[in-house]
């Protein structure tokens, strides 16, 4: 006789849309978090540019960030790019020269001063402490005489805030205020083109009310930046996770989906432990048709999550797919302690597959298995009942069959076991 596998309820994985890391739908939105850029000239008292001095950002707490430097150019002028934010001491390079005075002034996106120093005498004692707040201008002059070198110029405070205007962005994202943040966000770029926050935020706005394909156009044009602002990579991912659809799509879907799982992992290498992003990335490799790309996903989101009872079922899916019936098995056997009804289920399958091959002592041994780790499953002792007799132990398969029924009398399939226990009981 032949076994019915049993009907299987498909538990989707679904995709997260991702904003900054959270969940875009019901999810709460952080701060952008931004770099800083900081410019300004060195130069002598009498006011000549000094030209090729390495000027030097090192951390001021051992062990926390890395040294930034740079060297002056024409006119004595240099710039940190993307300095994180952090405590720093800022030092010159060259032996020859020693601080003598040092002014710092920075503005707002409007123009409008908002802070101001000025130490116009040899720092001896104590250092001066600048703080810098990204989304402003900040412009650092130092001036330098020939002489001893100074060791330390000031500390510099690159403030974890965002400017003015990102955080009234992130207000009308937090309210939902979608058209708003549109109209306010092109304000902001009009001023500022290369204000990543802001587009990212755009685009997040595009995305809510519905405008895909402008969202896209507007991640993609931050994707330059991306290492600026975390989460932009995953969430123009799953723009095209979404706009790829099902993995029997077309071949231009699938590269899309292709091109989302790049994105992610690139993603994942700065944050790892991304249960949304790894999420994400399965469901990229399965809508681009690659399941064997699909299945280390999954693995990655149960070491991370052994309970997650979705990934489990879909991992073991993709394994019984792709042959690996005996690697499903393990992967199933791990959730004993959740007794869930669908893995129970997908237990049983390749219980019948194992019948229906006629390897009864793979069926066997499978049965014994998934009965040892803890499934207390009718439908597994009916198997195991069927593969001992199967193999000539009929009293120890009788008594499986017995506990079956027992604990099973109105499923569909035991009369043809009732039957069978009588004939061998004559």
């Amino acid at each position: 006789m032949s076994f019915r596998p049993a009907a299987l309820i498909s538990r989707r994985i679904l995709l997260s849309l991702l904003i900054g890391g959270t969940l875009l739908v019901g999810g709460t939105h952080q701060l952008l978090a931004q770099t800083t850029r900081i410019s300004g000239k060195v130069h002598e008292v009498e006011g000549d540019a000094v030209v090729g001095l390495e000027i030097i950002f090192a951390p001021a707490d051992a062990g926390k960030g890395k040294e930034l430097t740079t060297k002056s150019r024409k006119k004595g002028r240099f710039t940190f790019n993307n300095v994180p934010p952090g405590n720093y001491l800022l030092r010159l390079s060259d032996s020859a020269y020693a601080i003598s005075s040092l002014t710092y002034r920075a503005r707002n996106l409007s123009g409008l001063v908002v802070a101001d120093f000025e130490e116009d005498s040899v720092l001896e004692a104590g250092l001066p402490v600048i703080t810098i707040q990204p989304g402003i201008k900040a412009t650092l002059n130092i001036g330098v005489v020939s002489g001893s070198k100074a060791e330390e110029i000031a500390r510099i405070e690159v403030a974890r805030v965002t400017s003015v205007e990102l955080q009234e962005l992130n207000l009308l994202f937090e309210r939902q205020e979608w058209k708003k943040l549109i109209s306010a966000s092109r304000q902001t770029l009009e001023r500022n083109p290369d204000l990543v926050g802001a587009k990212y935020l755009q685009a997040v706005a595009y995305w809510r009310s519905g405008d895909r394909a402008r969202a896209e156009t507007v991640f993609r044009s931050a994707l330059p930046q991306a290492d600026e602002q975390p989460g932009l990579r995953a969430a123009l991912a799953a723009v095209l996770i979404e706009k790829a659809g099902s993995p029997e799509g077309k071949d231009a879907e699938r590269e899309l989906a292709r091109e989302a799982a790049g994105l992610l992992e690139q993603e994942l290498k700065s944050s790892p432990d991304s249960m949304s992003y790894l999420t994400n990335l399965f469901i990229a490799w399965e809508r681009a048709g690659e399941p064997e790309k699909a299945i280390p996903a999954l693995r990655r989101i149960l070491d991370k999550d052994p309970a997650h009872i979705s990934a489990r079922l879909r991992l073991a899916d993709l394994l019984l797919d792709t042959q690996e019936s005996e690697q499903a098995l393990e992967v199933l056997v791990a959730a004993a302690d959740t007794n869930d009804v669908e893995v129970m289920s997908r237990l049983y399958n390749i219980g019948v597959e194992r019948w229906n091959e006629g390897d009864m002592d793979k069926l066997l041994a499978d049965m014994e298995r998934a009965l040892d780790a803890g499934f207390d499953d009718p439908r597994l002792r009916r198997l195991k009942g069927r593969a001992l007799i199967s193999l000539g132990r009929i009293p120890e398969g009788l008594v499986e069959l017995r506990n079956y029924l027992e604990r099973a009398p109105d499923d569909p399939e035991a009369e043809d076991e009732r039957a069978l226990l009588e004939a061998l009981e004559k």
